[in-house]
């Protein structure tokens, strides 16, 4: 049991790792893999000094590895309680209360599992073997995403037709397409930010570029956005698929 004794110090962080890697992936289409990096260093550094301090209090690895769980769990999983009670009953409740109660019910858990020592090693064992699933199941789910990524952008890489520039510039006429990522429309700028867009829409009329006044994007990412321009179509039936 070399590896369940390893498992019973790592757990903790794969419990406060894994809202990240779940976070990316519900997001996978905004957020690639690099950018939760930082996001995996603080929450393990974090963990790290949250055990570091129980075990100094209590002097018991395997309960001030439970005791650190229960705290990260409960702070990472108070946002979802509140969003859910309010979706539930349609109006938020207050902080002070829902607080409360996450507090009086970690203070309840550490007062058991101190008055109750027997329970400590099974506990241990059941957040471990959770932990364990639950990045499994992420780390999965990010590699099917990431293998679709790429067979979607070498599906499309293979279905464009490669032109010299030669060749288009003796049949076709130059075209600029400016795609300002980010931007506002005018009247969402003026309405919202109180900021007149006037001059730089019109400086670009007057040079000749047609500008849509109602422009809408369907997608949040800059990748999709164009990939579904240039292959005029929804990206996820560019290749036929429901999903890309």
């Amino acid at each position: 049991p070399i590896m369940k004794k390893i498992l019973s110090y790592i757990y903790p962080f794969l419990i406060a790792i894994y809202p990240v890697l779940a976070l990316r992936n519900f997001n996978n289409a905004y957020v690639d893999l690099a950018s939760v990096l930082r996001s995996l260093i603080i929450m393990v550094i974090i963990t790290a000094i949250v055990w570091l301090v129980t075990y100094g209090i209590f002097r018991k690895r395997r309960l001030s590895g439970i005791i650190t769980s229960l705290a990260l769990i409960i702070i990472l999983a108070y946002g979802h309680v509140y969003i859910q009670i309010e979706k539930g009953f349609g109006e938020p409740i207050r902080h002070t209360l829902l607080a409360g109660l996450f507090v009086i019910s970690f203070v309840l858990s550490c007062w058991l599992l101190i008055k109750q020592p027997t329970a400590v090693n099974g506990v241990s064992q059941f957040l471990a073997n959770t932990a364990v699933i639950l990045v499994l199941m992420s780390l999965a789910q990010s590699a099917v995403n990431e293998v679709n990524k790429f067979r979607a952008a070498n599906s499309l890489s293979e279905q464009n037709q490669v032109q010299t520039q030669d060749e288009a510039s003796a049949s076709l006429p130059d075209i600029y397409l400016i795609v300002l990522d980010g931007h506002g429309r005018s009247d969402v700028l003026r309405d919202e930010f109180g900021f007149d867009n006037s001059q730089f829409i019109n400086g670009l009329t007057d040079m000749g570029f047609y500008v849509a006044s109602c422009s809408q994007s369907n997608y949040a990412s800059t990748n999709y956005s164009l990939t579904s321009m240039f292959q005029m179509d929804y990206i996820q039936l560019v290749n036929g698929r429901d999903k890309l």
